[in-house]
């Protein structure tokens, strides 16, 4: 437990490249997109995607990266989420916070004391 959790937290992009990473469509789960969708350097979502599949969170993929719309170079290292509680409970939190609030409870009006 020690060890995911630092992993999770110890940098600022972390949480960020966690839920790009579970809303991330089919092919495009790996460095260059991420960075490109938070405006981050691809050097750190390079890292943090290493650092998930370091935890078993993320494999590389069999499939390449999609190159549309990249700069050019060569591919990443696309990436496949695993079946890691993590990402169920990720989703799941995400869920709680998507919904919109219950509305707010009507308050009774104070009663005045008798006699004044």
């Amino acid at each position: 437990m020690r060890a995911w959790s630092k992993a999770m937290f110890r940098r600022d992009h972390r949480l960020a490249v966690a839920v790009a990473a579970i809303d991330a469509p089919p092919g495009e789960l790996y460095a260059q997109a991420i960075a490109k969708r938070l405006g981050i350097p691809q050097a750190e979502a390079a890292r943090h995607l290493r650092d998930f599949e370091e935890l078993g969170m993320l494999t590389p993929s069999t499939k390449k990266a999609d190159r549309a719309g990249t700069d050019g170079g060569r591919p990443g290292i696309a990436y496949d989420r695993t079946k890691d509680d993590f990402w169920k409970c990720l989703d799941e939190l995400g869920d709680r916070f998507r919904r919109a609030p219950p509305p707010p409870t009507p308050r009774r009006p104070k009663r005045r004391p008798e006699g004044t």
